[in-house]
């Protein structure tokens, strides 16, 4: 008797374990199937490339930046120059501004998808309102409508770091126009993109090389007028020796400066205060023109940039470039 009822347990045993054994396979089954499904779901929504753009074909930029309210900055291409508008404004596009532009564009690459529908626009920043929007023209039809969001910081753990700080970088998140997709993308696109229309234009008020600069004239109001040329390998102000540090501080200045502070109503229709000729080996003069608009406040042109007028605070770019004679000596 005894031996039936253990012979029923151990049957009854082996059975519920094999009914488990069945419903772990069924389950384990499932999962797999079910992490299939997510992946193929996964792999049609995600896009490996989001931007194919030919750059030596891109004739139209339209920028929306959040900077600016979404207000549209226009690229246009003739030849090799590009030029900016925004509004009434048209201005020559500075050199390798737009060139930079594209560089970045191209070198978009999805690291994951962040969201698949619309419920985390908002908080991605690819809404129309909260996005930086960009639309890519080449040869008359558009290749490229991007919505560029949030950028945030990503720390990477680098333990060759000093103190252990690690490295920065940056994570941002962008949408293609129309589709529900958000990605996540290395790098400071958002930062770099999203800039107002000055930042695009031609800001150049001087480039030169030292080295070929041999003569420089100062008109200025009343006698205070001036000249320094340069004699073999020094410095000549009024047949005195200019000080050789103090001149090489001056001929930095004027080997590179830029300004972003555009007067865009002004009209140059009476003579100039203050006049810089810069003459040089291999190189046409320069000429830079100041016009007094207040006591302390004055409009600057270029022969380099002119169609571009910048305004000045006496302290600012205007003494930089406008210097005394006593400047050059110690």
């Amino acid at each position: 008797m005894y031996e039936l009822k253990d012979w029923r347990k151990a049957m009854s045993k082996k059975f519920d374990n094999r009914i488990l054994l069945i419903v772990f396979i069924v389950l384990a089954g499932i999962l797999v199937v079910s992490k299939l499904i997510r992946s193929k779901r996964a792999d049609r929504t995600f896009k490996a490339e989001l931007v194919l753009v030919d750059t030596s074909r891109v004739t139209k930029i339209r920028l929306y930046p959040r900077s600016e309210n979404q207000e549209e900055i226009f690229f246009s291409r003739s030849g090799n120059e590009w030029s900016v508008k925004k509004g009434d404004i048209i201005s020559d596009a500075g050199k390798g501004s737009v060139e930079n532009l594209l560089s970045e564009i191209i070198r978009i690459k999805p690291q994951r998808l962040a969201a698949n529908n619309n419920e985390k626009w908002e908080e991605f920043h690819v809404t129309d309102s909260l996005a930086t929007r960009i639309k890519i023209e080449e040869d008359g039809k558009e290749t490229l409508d991007l919505m560029i969001g949030r950028f945030s910081y990503k720390q990477q753990n680098n333990p060759y770091a000093a103190y252990g700080r690690g490295n920065i970088s940056g994570i941002t998140y962008v949408r293609l126009a129309g589709e529900k997709e958000v990605y996540a993308i290395d790098g400071f696109l958002s930062m770099t993109i999203n800039m107002g229309f000055n930042h695009w234009r031609n800001q150049m008020v001087i480039r030169t090389n030292k080295s070929d600069l041999t003569k420089l004239t100062f008109g200025y109001p009343a006698d205070s007028s001036f000249v320094v040329f340069k004699r073999d390998t020094v410095w000549v102000v009024d047949q005195e020796l200019a000080d050789s540090a103090k001149m090489e501080q001056y001929l930095n200045t004027l080997s590179y400066r830029n300004s972003t502070f555009f007067i865009d109503d002004y009209s140059s229709n009476v003579n100039p205060d203050y006049v810089l000729t810069v003459e040089g080996n291999n190189m046409s003069p320069i000429v830079i023109q100041a016009f007094r608009k207040a006591e302390n406040e004055f409009i600057i042109n270029s022969s380099l940039n002119p169609q571009s007028f910048f305004k000045s605070e006496k302290s600012d770019l205007f003494s930089e470039i406008f210097i005394g004679k006593k400047k050059l000596f110690i």
